[in-house]
């Protein structure tokens, strides 16, 4: 070959090379434009490094698979779709659908690939006969009246317990012979030669060893039955039988490599994730429910941790072991309330606790300690624990739903109830929550509520003030103002602020602006006119709004106006200014006159009212 054609040739090689990764390349970034979701936490990528294909050929319809998945693990489901992908790309000249884009969901390739590996040639089958023709099966015990083998293979299996109902010998219907040898069982068939001519359910007997010795016997029907029967079937030769099939089980035990290949594959998960968690671990034991069927026990205990000060440290110190394991119990009940159900114990066996972890610099003048609130987790909260498989999911969702949330979820909430309890200072917010939870900070006139991240102050204005009362100020007078008019200006918002300024000036409050609400209602009332709108007043402060800069501001505002405006003549008053102040400075700022304030004055009803109406109305105006 001359030295130019080689030289083509290999520039040939080479544009092939460049044009495949070009393609590769080109797939992998049209990917990630039309799913950046996926993109931002690197599925793309992971499902690119899967590909099977070399240039990305199935990386369009994989991230489709991802995107529509109804897995709440992400990486579990990337790994399920990467897969089926190289499952198709394996068996795809065999499969009916050649094109992958013909699936509509990988679980679909998954049912064909697994039908396709299911069906063997009839030459596969002949060649697989004749291998296993040889050393499928052990004879331990031969005389002139029975005949005992021991099958190795589910096909020496079904030969030696052909006419029987034995289900490791069925060849109509799913032989059990692997799954229960996988699970540590062996068997031995008892052949009876004076029992052949007869119809005899004894003609054919299956002893079952597990990792204890014999366990079970079935007759010829697959019936159950009783150990203690087989000396009077076996009669002179029963010793002699048993013998044979405990020694050879002895010589050569069941196969516990998958016992042992769970022990060892639990091991590793677990001693995986508690590496890397921070406050969480988990434990995992593999059992035997009977019969040789395997399945994992999965657990987890957290460990959240919390500094204490040497002031709130001598508080913990001095409480009992009941007393703090009521706290534990009140953290978790209200990590459960914001929707972590892993936290609700209610229905499942566990005490939390506290514990004091590390005392820091022991002594009297110690710097404090850290506290640790130990309890286990509600694992009936997570997806059901089978297998080896569905225990690391256990132990993923276990990280991502309990472990990784600690620091910007479930500390704060621990941090408030130790506040309620007393151990911690506590912020502002805190404090108040506390004081209002406990009766300590009352109002007459404020009805006050806490729940969840909110603190709320509603006053009761239902005999407050009616907003009819606002036509007679001399302002609404002057403007010839009627009622349609006051009500617009009453559901204006900048009505609120004007009406909130004068609450804050009145209380003497100078920072902070806790949210405030102003609306109308009109329920009927004893002793006025039903119906007539009067106006509702309320305050919030919410723990998530609140920064941290202006945490106290926000607060001690919020405190102040309960404490300041304590009679209905102080709201009166705020809801007067604030309408007269917004008339003028929003409506007619050119006037430049500020009309005095006037003593409201409710009007007459249509119909009179009588002289007990009247009195009662000045009264409760009065305090």
């Amino acid at each position: 070959m001359h030295d130019s054609t080689i030289l083509k040739w290999r520039n040939f090689l080479k544009e092939s090379i460049l044009e495949e990764e070009m393609l590769a390349e080109g797939r992998l970034q049209d990917t990630k434009k039309k799913h950046p979701n996926l993109a931002k936490i690197g599925m793309i990528d992971y499902l690119s490094g899967a590909d099977p294909s070399g240039n990305n050929k199935y990386l369009q319809w994989s991230a489709k698979q991802l995107e529509q998945s109804s897995l709440s693990d992400v990486e579990y489901a990337a790994r399920s779709v990467s897969l089926a992908v190289a499952e198709f790309h394996k068996y795809s000249q065999r499969l009916q659908k050649k094109d992958i884009n013909q699936y509509r969901s990988y679980l679909d390739i998954m049912s064909d690939v697994s039908a396709i590996k299911n069906i063997l040639t009839n030459k596969e089958k002949r060649r697989k006969e004749k291998e296993k023709m040889s050393g499928e099966s052990s004879v331990v015990y031969e005389s002139d009246n029975y005949f005992v083998v021991r099958p190795d293979t589910p096909e020496a299996s079904c030969y030696f317990g052909r006419n029987t109902k034995w289900c490791i010998s069925s060849t109509e219907s799913q032989n059990y012979f692997e799954e229960y040898t996988e699970k540590g069982k062996v068997f031995y068939m008892v052949r009876s030669d004076k029992e052949a001519d007869k119809d005899s359910r004894h003609k054919k007997i299956a002893l079952v060893y597990g990792m204890n010795g014999l366990e079970e016997a079935y007759d010829v029907i697959d019936h159950e039955m009783s150990l203690r029967r087989l000396p009077e079937i076996f009669g002179d030769e029963y010793n002699a039988i048993i013998k044979a099939t405990d020694d050879f089980t002895v010589e050569h035990p069941p196969d516990e490599s998958r016992v042992a290949e769970w022990i060892e594959e639990t091991r590793r998960i677990v001693e995986r994730y508690n590496e890397r968690m921070s406050y969480t671990t988990v434990l995992g034991r593999v059992q035997d429910q009977g019969g040789g069927d395997l399945y994992i026990e999965g657990g987890a205990e957290i460990k959240f941790p919390l500094k204490l000060d040497a002031e709130e440290w001598k508080k913990f110190a001095e409480l009992n072991v009941q007393t703090t394991n009521l706290i534990a119990e009140a953290v978790m009940e209200e990590i459960a309330m914001y929707g972590n159900d892993w936290a609700d114990i209610s229905d499942y066996y566990t005490q939390p606790a506290l514990w004091r972890r590390q005392e820091i610099n022991p002594g009297e003048s110690g710097d404090g300690g850290v506290i640790e609130l130990r309890s286990g987790i509600n694992t009936q909260r997570f997806e059901g624990i089978y297998d080896v498989d569905s225990f690391e999911a256990f132990c993923m969702e276990v990280e991502s739903r309990v472990d990784d949330q600690y620091d910007e979820y479930f500390e704060p909430i621990f941090k408030r109830v130790l506040v309620r309890e007393g151990i911690l200072t506590g912020g502002a917010f805190e404090q108040l929550y506390s004081a209002i939870e406990s009766d300590e900070f009352e109002s007459d006139i404020w009805n006050l509520e806490v729940g969840g991240d909110e603190i709320d102050a509603d006053i009761d204005v239902d005999h407050l003030y009616f907003v009819k009362g606002l036509l007679n100020l001399e302002i609404s007078k002057e403007l010839d103002f009627d009622m349609e008019d006051v009500l617009k200006i009453v559901k204006r918002t900048p009505f609120r602020h004007y009406v909130t300024d004068r609450i804050k000036h009145v209380a003497g409050s100078k920072g902070g602006w806790p949210q405030t609400y102003l609306y109308l209602s009109k329920e009927g009332m004893t002793g006025a006119n039903t119906g007539d709108p009067y106006i509702d007043y309320k305050m919030s402060i919410d723990r998530d709004n609140v920064s941290t800069d202006k945490e106290d501001d926000d607060v001690e505002a919020f405190k102040t106006i309960i404490e300041k405006i304590d009679t209905s003549e102080k709201f009166k008053d705020a809801v007067e200014v604030g309408f007269i102040n917004f008339v003028e400075k929003e409506l007619y700022p050119a006037r430049g006159v500020h009309v005095r304030q006037q003593k409201m004055k409710f009007p007459r009803p249509e119909n009179s009212y009588n002289e007990s109406l009247v009195k009662n109305w000045k009264k409760y105006l009065k305090g």
